[in-house]
């Protein structure tokens, strides 16, 4: 836009000032006399193009373009060349993508505490600090694993990723012959089923331990998306019931006749079998959203970024390649004016001879 502004007449360029002695600007096209005329959307872009051209204000890159040595005779082809450039940005500007409120918000910190939480239940905790209370969300070593493992009231299975964990990897009352429980093999030194063998904060941190980083070279939100596609893919239920994990009969006691799972709330009706009623699955839902969102968008902006560049250094050597042409030589056989004939008085058609055929 700058360049442009520098291209245009002198009448353009002044009617955007005001006082130039007081540097005073003319800040609307209404201020400018040039109401109703449709320059009220551009008049503060093309405002600051002009501001940009005092010499107090001019960019280093602009200064090395040296728009000073451009020919009188040489500008009309540079401002069509420009004309057609600045057409080209403008629609390249327009791909850019705004983000939405919690995606701009979005930084590295808050997302890996956000994960954190998740993870372990507090963005404090560390695969080998991390407590059980801390994964579930309150002490339960006086609850049983039923009680626990429940999205329903009172349930705290959904607090973390870990607290699921424990309820489909915890070895159950009854030995370890359960199967589809656990994609890992099933830990812990007890057969949780009710109190007495709770989960232990040792056994709890090595079911951290089984958790490993994305693949190299995958994208982090795409990684995580296909994770939590996944386990909703995972969910098995019925007319009346539905649950990550085994389930054979009335609820996930941790007895291999009854279940080793987590069983989701109203998950039966729900068209996502009730897995986002586990508080960190829904947490990370919101959060893969908005990496893929963040990532649309940063996708988006570079594109559009690199394609003005392209044609802002296209335009940099049409502009260099402009200054070096000559003026336009006259060719030899242009016709020149010629003296006009003086027209001949009447009074000289006096005899036979001057006067004019059938005049």
């Amino acid at each position: 836009m700058d360049i442009n502004m520098s291209l245009s007449n002198p009448s353009w360029q002044d009617m955007f000032v005001k006082d130039k002695s007081k540097k005073e600007w003319h800040d609307t096209a209404t201020a400018a006399n040039q109401k109703d005329k449709g320059y009220d959307q551009q008049w503060a872009g093309w405002l600051q193009a002009r501001k940009r051209l005092e010499k107090t204000e001019q960019t280093n890159s602009f200064k090395d373009l040296k728009l000073e040595e451009v020919k009188d005779y040489q500008k009309p082809a540079l401002r069509r060349h420009v004309q057609v450039i600045a057409e080209q940005v403008a629609a390249a500007a327009a791909a850019f993508a705004t983000p939405g409120a919690e995606t701009a918000t979005l930084t590295s910190q808050s997302a890996t505490s956000t994960l954190k939480t998740a993870a372990y239940g507090d963005a404090t905790a560390t695969e080998t600090t991390v407590t059980a209370q801390q994964a579930f969300g309150e002490n339960v070593a006086s609850k049983t694993r039923a009680a626990t493992c429940t999205t329903n009231a009172g349930g705290t299975a959904g607090k973390s990723v870990l607290a699921t964990a424990a309820c489909l990897c915890l070895i159950p009352n009854g030995g370890t012959d359960v199967k589809g429980a656990c994609a890992m093999t099933l830990d812990g030194s007890g057969q949780w089923q009710d109190s007495t063998n709770a989960p232990r904060d040792s056994e709890i941190q090595n079911l951290a331990k089984y958790c490993s980083g994305a693949p190299a070279g995958n994208s982090p939100a795409r990684t995580l998306r296909t994770a939590l596609d996944s386990i909703a893919g995972a969910v098995i239920r019925d007319a009346t019931r539905a649950h990550l994990g085994a389930f054979k009969s009335t609820d996930c006691a941790g007895q291999n006749n009854k279940g080793v799972c987590v069983q989701l709330h109203n998950g039966a009706a729900a068209a996502d079998g009730g897995v986002k009623k586990l508080q960190w699955y829904a947490t990370l839902d919101t959060l893969a959203d908005n990496l893929i969102r963040r990532q649309a968008t940063q996708t988006a902006n570079t594109l559009a970024k690199n394609k003005i560049q392209e044609l802002v250094t296209a335009l940099k050597s049409f502009i260099k390649v402009t200054k070096g042409e000559a003026a336009p030589a006259i060719a030899a056989n242009t016709p020149t004016a010629t003296a006009p004939v003086p027209a001949a008085s009447c009074s000289s058609y006096n005899t036979n001879a001057t006067c004019p055929k059938n005049n």
